[in-house]
């Protein structure tokens, strides 16, 4: 006789149904690198999550391809905000890449990149431009890295290989004197034009800061001040500048003579091109600034070539030599580090420092 308790008497064993045949999850490929099999570009998403991380089967997750003219597209669509940078970023991207002589993203290399710079750096263009060059595939290598889970573009490989040389200032930059600054302002006879230009010479905004001013951002402050107030300048920042009553009174002239007043909406600037009237956007063009610039310049007889940064560039020395407050001349300019603005005091003459070195205290002998 078992020991063991017997079950009850209605106990049933019940057999349970059996299951239904599961459907075969499809997994993932896994592939090693030596082994990986290159799909048509078109083919392969550039919005998938690559995984670096290493499976408990040994073997690792990764794409078939990152084609690189497409991921650059996504980077600079997707990563990139000011349509300034982007535009620079992108030449600077495909002149890389077209040096590196990649397909595939992932087929760069320390040693590649490094070469890319050697080659960079002999190319004779400024250090300026070359710095400019090399934060771009950084920025470009960073977002690929973290979109992609790709380990090899971390930031030690980046310093290692892709560190910009220091900027310094060869040469002064190309400004104007002050009587080629009154000889620009009198040769541009049509009221847009001299405004355009006493706004370059009088608050040194970048170009695309200039063709992007509504008539709402010309008011007062609570002193009572003329400002221009820059909406989404370099950094996406918003800033105030100060500006002189002249610099005021050719807006309100250009305004006047073109039908508006200060309560009006719309941009600033109006283009003048023939062509004005089939287009939805009336507002001036960086390209139609610059030909003005340029035509301003022979008009004037300036024998120095000049470009619209150079009037920034004259309105911040002039503004350094008149006031000796880096500090607010670097606000007006809208920088974002001071250090940038201190390449200015480069070019005080001699006989400037020679007024600021402070005398010593006499004393009796």
């Amino acid at each position: 006789m078992s020991h063991g308790r017997l079950p009850p008497d209605d106990f049933k064993v019940v057999e349970p149904f059996p299951e239904a045949p599961r459907k075969p999850r499809q997994i993932p490929q896994l592939v090693t690198p030596s082994a990986v099999i290159h799909r048509d570009p078109d083919m392969v998403p550039i919005t998938r999550v690559i995984s670096t991380t290493t499976p408990t089967a040994g073997a690792q997750i990764i794409p078939e391809a990152i084609p690189v003219l497409r991921v650059i597209a996504s980077f600079l669509s997707g990563g990139i905000d000011s349509t300034d940078t982007r535009r620079a970023y992108r030449r600077h991207l495909h002149d890389a890449f077209a040096l590196l002589d990649v397909d595939d993203v992932r087929d760069l290399t320390g040693e590649r990149l490094a070469g890319y710079r050697a080659q960079l750096l002999a190319d004779g263009r400024g250090a300026a431009t070359h710095a400019q060059a090399l934060a771009a595939v950084r920025a470009f290598l960073r977002w690929v890295g973290g979109t992609f889970h790709i380990r090899q573009f971390d930031s030690e490989v980046l310093r290692a290989t892709l560190w910009a040389p220091r900027v310094t200032v060869i040469k002064p930059y190309l400004v104007l004197t002050e009587s080629e600054t009154a000889r620009m302002i009198a040769v541009a006879a049509d009221r847009r034009d001299r405004a355009i230009v006493m706004t370059l010479l009088g608050a040194g905004p970048r170009v695309s800061e200039l063709t992007g001013l509504d008539v709402r951002d010309l008011h007062q402050d609570a002193d009572g001040g003329d400002i221009l107030h820059i909406r989404a300048g370099k950094g996406a920042k918003d800033r105030m500048i100060p500006i002189h009553e002249e610099v005021t009174r050719a807006i309100h002239a250009y305004l006047s003579c073109s039908g508006r007043t200060t309560n009006d909406p719309g941009p600033l600037f109006l283009a003048q091109d023939r062509g004005r009237h089939l287009r939805a956007q009336t507002r001036v063009g960086a390209r139609a600034v610059r030909d003005l610039i340029y035509l301003l310049h022979d008009r004037a007889e300036i024998a120095k070539p000049i470009s619209p940064h150079s009037l920034r560039h004259t309105f911040a020395i002039r503004a350094l030599r008149f006031s000796g407050n880096i500090l607010a001349v670097s606000k007006m300019l809208g920088h974002a580090n001071v250090a940038t603005t201190q390449v200015y005091l480069n070019h005080l003459g001699l006989g400037e420092l020679r007024r600021a070195t402070p005398h010593l205290p006499e004393v009796e002998d």
